[in-house]
């Protein structure tokens, strides 16, 4: 019985201390753009609208989890063309620690332009995971940067 009464006390325990302090919904924030980017060929004139969700829960022990999500639908126009674009763009961050010093950390963009004439499409990948120790030093960093141009 004292085991049992043990496991349920441990348990109790651990609740209290995974329980957020404060759930909230996500924070949601549309964003205006107006920039330009590197296609294959050409330099595109990018503008639209990318949408913004973050989630965040800090436990009672510090713990901190955060999760950010960028979701965007733009037009493009060629520099030297004139060409017509459409980009999609997603970006994610994830994020678990102790705050304010360790975790580990995700970080992923997948951005497609897509043309709409005689140029080609242009693909970018972009993974990145970091690792940060209890004295606030990055022990682990990788990176993994892909872009392709297509048709």
């Amino acid at each position: 019985m004292k085991t049992k009464r043990f496991l349920t006390l441990s348990s109790l325990l651990a609740l209290l201390l995974v329980t957020p302090t404060k759930a909230e919904p996500p924070t949601v924030v549309t964003m205006d753009i107006d920039g330009y980017i590197a296609g294959c060929h050409e330099g595109v004139h990018i503008s639209g609208e990318v949408s913004q969700r973050l989630w965040l829960t800090i436990t009672k022990g510090n713990f901190l989890h955060f999760s950010i999500h960028l979701n965007g639908h733009l037009d493009g126009e060629g520099f030297t063309t004139g060409a017509t674009y459409n980009v999609n763009v997603s970006e994610n961050w994830e994020g678990n620690g102790s705050f304010p010093t360790s975790g580990e950390f995700d970080h992923v963009i997948r951005m497609n332009l897509i043309s709409h004439g005689s140029e080609p499409n242009f693909q970018l990948r972009f993974n990145e995971h970091f690792t940060i120790n209890a004295k606030g030093e990055i022990v682990v960093n990788r990176v993994d940067l892909s872009e392709e141009c297509v048709g």
